[in-house]
């Protein structure tokens, strides 16, 4: 009976050894498999020509994708194993536009042509009816000015301008009085605001976020990437901005980044290469020192209590 006992244990030991071995081995494909991806695009002069391709795979190509935009249509489609998925053909903006309009018009031409044979259908004495009622409306209307139009010329115009001045004078206080009470509220959010940022533990929590993020992003750098890119918009300041942003990365692509804004025509002109892959392994090592630092679970806790 013992050695019965014994044998069941082991072979339950097995299997969950085996189940053990599973989850850890899906564990590691998930963290240490990367991601592959792969990003072109074309802009020939103008943005509506301009065509772009999203390549992605994983794991082999046990699931993989893409997805582009050329002459302006959208496509998509994955593939998980043996199951696939795409969209279907999508119609340009210009023929949804076409039909939308095409339906808006049917839809309204119907609504004009039915409410016009109702009216046309409508008895006469129906009609007359309605318009005596109106007719008698008006006349009661001029009958109530009558009798209300002494009542008002009783009132001096001295009155009258008093009156006035004393609205103006009330919504002047009041406007005044509304500018006071958002500039005290706004004074008192901002040093709240401050003492929440300038803390010594949040200012340390940030700082330790701040660094695991610049580490992301170095790791997550493409492995390859190419821009040459001439652009400019009919806005100069959004020009500008726009060259202000693809600045952030330069640091991180060097000699790879050709870019040459032009702040007097709209022109958008060149050629993209992005080519790298992403591991889950390197978010979760910085999940897990975010949460191991008890400065960046203190300011977590002090965030969710935080109401201005």
């Amino acid at each position: 009976m013992l050695h019965i006992i014994v044998l069941i244990l082991k072979i339950l030991g097995i299997i969950l050894a085996v189940l053990l071995g599973i989850i850890v081995l899906l564990l590691c494909i998930v963290l240490f498999v990367p991601v592959r991806y792969e990003i072109s695009a074309e802009f020939p002069g103008k943005l509506e020509n301009t065509t772009a391709k999203v390549r992605f795979s994983w794991f082999l190509h046990l699931i993989a994708g893409e997805a582009g935009y050329t002459e302006k249509d959208f496509y998509w489609k994955v593939r998980a194993a043996w199951f696939k998925f795409d969209g279907d053909e999508e119609k340009s903006v210009e023929t949804v536009t076409a039909e939308v309009k095409e339906e808006i018009k049917e839809t309204t031409d119907t609504v004009i042509e039915k409410t016009e044979k109702a009216i046309e259908d409508t008895p006469a004495s129906e009609k007359e009816i309605e318009r005596e009622e109106t007719v008698e409306k008006e006349n009661q209307t001029v009958e109530k000015k009558k009798i209300e139009a002494p009542k008002q010329e009783r009132i001096s115009i001295f009155q009258k301008i008093k009156n006035k001045i004393k609205v103006v004078w009330e919504k002047i206080k009041y406007t005044f009085l509304k500018i006071c009470d958002k500039m005290k509220n706004i004074s008192e959010i901002k040093e709240h605001i401050t003492d929440f940022l300038t803390d010594e533990t949040h200012t340390k929590a940030f700082l330790k976020v701040k660094k695991e993020v610049k580490r992301l992003i170095w790791f997550f750098r493409p492995r390859k990437f190419k821009m040459n890119l001439h652009y400019g918009f009919d806005d100069p300041y959004r020009t500008g901005q726009v060259l202000a942003g693809l600045s952030m990365i330069y640091p991180f692509v060097g000699d790879n980044m050709s870019v040459q804004p032009d702040f007097e025509h709209q022109i958008i002109e060149g050629d993209l290469y992005i080519k790298g892959n992403l591991r889950m392994i390197y978010p979760t090592i910085s999940l897990v020192r975010s949460v191991l630092d008890k400065n960046v679970r203190q300011t977590f806790i002090d965030g969710k209590n935080f109401k201005l």
